[in-house]
């Protein structure tokens, strides 16, 4: 499940250094529109040692990389990677149910509880959405991104 985590961090955060660079956290600054989801994560930032501090994307939860993909100044840069139908579902305009449903999967171990178990429709659900997103990350051109700095 940390693949996923990690395969959608590191796609939305290489198209915005693309697009902002890395001057001055300017990916950050100006690729993450929500004041919340900075807050938190500095404020999350703040429980580490100065010297063990990672970039502050890594202070992320997975449901606010859904806000920042869904984001309507954001769902153009994103939705070639990210909107993925599950179980047949089609004409939504952003689909992003499959972000839920992993989120809703990942919380399982981290939050165990008598009864609470992956059922078995889970492993294949995670496995297609790891292709699909390996596939379309591969074939994405960041070269087509440009820099608005």
């Amino acid at each position: 499940m940390q693949k996923i985590n990690m395969i959608v961090q590191k796609h939305i955060f290489s198209v915005f250094r693309r697009m902002y660079g890395d001057e001055k956290s300017a990916y950050w600054e100006r690729g993450i529109l929500s004041k919340e989801i900075k807050s938190r994560a500095y404020t999350k930032s703040q429980d580490v040692e100065i010297d063990a501090r990672l970039p502050l994307e890594a202070y992320l939860d997975f449901i606010e990389f859904k806000s920042i993909v869904e984001h309507k100044e954001r769902w153009q840069l994103f939705k070639d990677v990210f909107d993925i139908p599950v179980d047949g579902e089609k004409g939504q305009a952003k689909n992003l149910k499959w972000m839920d449903r992993f989120n809703e999967i990942r919380r399982i171990p981290a939050h165990a509880a008598e009864g609470r178990n992956y059922k078995a429709e889970d492993f294949p659900f995670l496995e297609s959405v790891i292709d699909i997103l390996k596939s379309r990350i591969d074939d994405f051109d960041y070269d087509s991104i440009t820099s608005q700095q």
